[in-house]
């Protein structure tokens, strides 16, 4: 996937973004595919079975 910078100011309505949602710190992010690998600060990581 190519990205390139948007000319001019950010739309009102734009999400900020990360690179990927697996190393993204966003706990309620709407746009979040797959589950976070971070812990979040004061938590505990979660653990599939």
């Amino acid at each position: 996937m190519l990205i390139l910078p948007f000319d001019g100011p950010p739309p009102d309505d734009a999400l900020p973004i990360g690179p990927a949602c697996r190393i993204c710190p966003r706990a309620e992010c709407p746009a979040r595919r797959e589950p976070s690998i971070l812990v979040p600060q004061g938590g505990q990581a979660q653990r599939s079975l």
